[in-house]
């Protein structure tokens, strides 16, 4: 879900048109916002259906193009639960575009501006437990770069209680998209390391200063700007130690801060009395728990606290849960006001933080919903009088028809299931032999990621489970996957063989597939195609070549080969 778009920000008109394809892929739904030289628009994905976010980088210099480029490519490659991930990268038109994850819940901006509006802070329990998801996400990030832009607006609390960090990757190459989410009103770069302001290059230290930023106004409420009091200055209820860890971190000179973030967070748990952190930093993060987002801000989702406004009605009172409910059945509309029984603050549904884009989300569900219905009902009064007028002739073509290429199919899946079981290994050698058959050899060439809970097979969304890397989190690692594929890969060559005689001119064979935590494989797609005879016969292959068990949902991995 996207952050709503602020005063100010251009949505009237982008580069690209509302139901346009973009590189043949993601259908464009509307266009969110403007910022920072680029276009946020919300899209479908052609492959699998999935709702993403698509960002157009429309203003960018010579040298920011090439640092957006490379470092786009680095961020593909990270992989992690407490990331946002990125669907593809290209270009269009001669502009970058990066599709990514749409996320189901609010940014840390949101949450912090609705505690400010109730006059309270998010508090140091639960800003603690931020920092060790996001910490959690950094750890692994500053294996490849430095983010280099974090704010509160490309931090994403979903519904479920993950944590997520966005907008890796644009650090260099678009670095005012770093300049903003500040609360409004606050000057711009607030987050920004001072060296990165003054042009530097971001490094570990420089995503310290921004996490230093933020965790002073989850403590305090107030923006991080000049003259800044100690947090225990402005909430007593803050440990005079935590003081002076929000001041290691917002040192100017990032020599004088702390060294990576991990480092960071251990100091903040000491600072709380927390026990004693472990040498292992995933220690710390595993005991912190899932985070709330209702709960912190005061909107506990099972409270009946509040009441719909309709027809000039009051429904009620409900809790968050049933309202939502009623949101999804069509009962309510994001017009509708909402009123706190507690403090009777009126609003309408889709200006509530919690609820306001989830009820344009039903309200456009159920639109979609209302259209399909509308055209299923008009294709079946069509049917009825094509077959009221030709019912004698399409009887007869449909029987004929049929039965012909009933006939036919099953004579060639016959001839084709007789040569794929008849290509022994005298016939692969002397295929290998003709054809030379390359294999990858190398780590880089195979890439494992970790796959989700969505009905998507190749869904590249991370599972929801704790913040530790035990919650059955785990995939396979590109050493085993290869291994396992090197030594059943002209298992293969039987479906390439077939796959020949349909299709001469087959040199590239491209394997997707997913890889139980039984080891079991359990989809495959060759050359995109998840369906058809060639698909069919590698995903029967590859079921029987035993990749080990792992405590994890699935892995989803890439393989390839080539015929010359």
């Amino acid at each position: 879900m996207s952050a709503p778009a602020r005063a100010g920000n251009d949505v009237a008109a982008g580069s690209l048109t509302v139901g346009s394809i973009l590189e043949g892929r993601f259908r464009i739904q509307e266009l969110i916002r403007t910022e920072a030289g680029s276009e946020l628009y919300q899209a479908v994905d052609g492959q699998g259906g999935a709702t993403v976010m698509v960002r157009l980088v429309t203003i960018v210099s010579a040298a920011g193009r090439a640092a957006l480029e490379v470092d786009l490519v680095r961020a593909t490659r990270v992989s992690h639960k407490n990331l946002t991930s990125i669907v593809a990268v290209g270009d269009h038109g001669g502009q970058v575009f990066v599709a990514f994850e749409r996320e189901d819940g609010h940014t840390l901006r949101e949450l912090v501006d609705a505690r400010r509006g109730q006059g309270q802070t998010v508090g140091l329990d639960y800003a603690q437990t931020l920092m060790g998801h996001v910490v959690h996400a950094l750890e692994e990030v500053h294996k490849a770069m430095a983010h280099g832009g974090l704010t509160p607006e490309c931090i994403w609390v979903t519904r479920s209680g993950r944590v997520k960090v966005s907008q890796l990757g644009f650090g260099r190459g678009l670095p005012a998209l770093g300049f903003r989410g500040g609360p409004a009103g606050a000057p711009e770069g607030i987050y920004v390391a001072p060296e990165v302001m003054q042009g530097s290059g971001a490094a570990p230290a420089s995503d310290v200063y921004s996490l230093g930023a933020m965790l002073y106004e989850l403590l305090t409420g107030m923006a991080p700007v000049p003259p800044m009091q100690p947090p225990s200055k402005v909430i007593p209820a803050v440990a005079v130690a935590v003081d002076a860890v929000v001041g290691k971190a917002l040192s100017p000179h990032p020599q004088e801060r702390f060294a990576s973030p991990v480092e960071m967070l251990h100091a903040l748990i000491a600072a709380t009395s927390a026990p004693a952190p472990s040498a292992e930093p995933r220690e710390i993060i595993r005991g912190s728990r899932s985070f709330d987002v209702t709960h912190a801000a005061g909107m506990a989702e099972n409270d009946e606290r509040w009441l719909v406004q309709k027809d000039r009605l009051d429904y009620g009172p409900f809790s968050l849960t049933q309202i939502m409910a009623q949101l999804e059945r069509g009962a309510f509309h994001a017009e509708h006001h909402i009123v706190d029984v507690d403090s009777g603050e009126r609003q309408k549904i889709k200006e509530h933080p919690l609820l306001g884009e989830f009820a344009v989300e039903a309200e456009r569900r159920l639109e979609s919903v209302r259209r399909q219905q509308a055209d299923r009902v008009s294709e079946t009064v069509e049917r009825k009088k094509s077959r009221a007028t030709f019912v004698i002739v399409g009887v007869a073509v449909i029987v004929v028809g049929g039965g012909l290429a009933l006939y036919l199919n099953n004579r060639k899946a016959a001839e084709d299931d007789v040569l794929v079981t008849r290509s022994g290994e005298e016939d692969v050698d002397a295929f290998i032999k003709q054809f030379k058959l390359d294999v990858p050899s190398a780590k880089g060439k195979v890439r494992a990621r970790r796959g989700g809970g969505r009905s998507d097979d190749f869904s590249g969304v991370t599972n929801l489970g704790d913040v530790s890397s035990s919650g059955g989190d785990e995939i396979l690692s590109d050493a085993k996957i290869q291994a396992v594929m090197m030594g059943n890969y002209r298992k293969l060559v039987p479906c390439i063989m077939e796959e020949r005689r349909r299709n001469a001119g087959l040199s590239d064979i491209d394997i997707e597939f997913v890889v139980l935590g039984s080891g079991k494989v359990s989809a495959v797609r060759v050359n995109g195609q998840q369906k058809g005879g060639f698909p069919g016969c590698v995903l029967g292959r590859m079921q029987s070549f035993g990749f080990p068990s792992y405590n994890g949902k699935k892995t989803i991995a890439s393989w390839s080969m080539s015929l010359r």
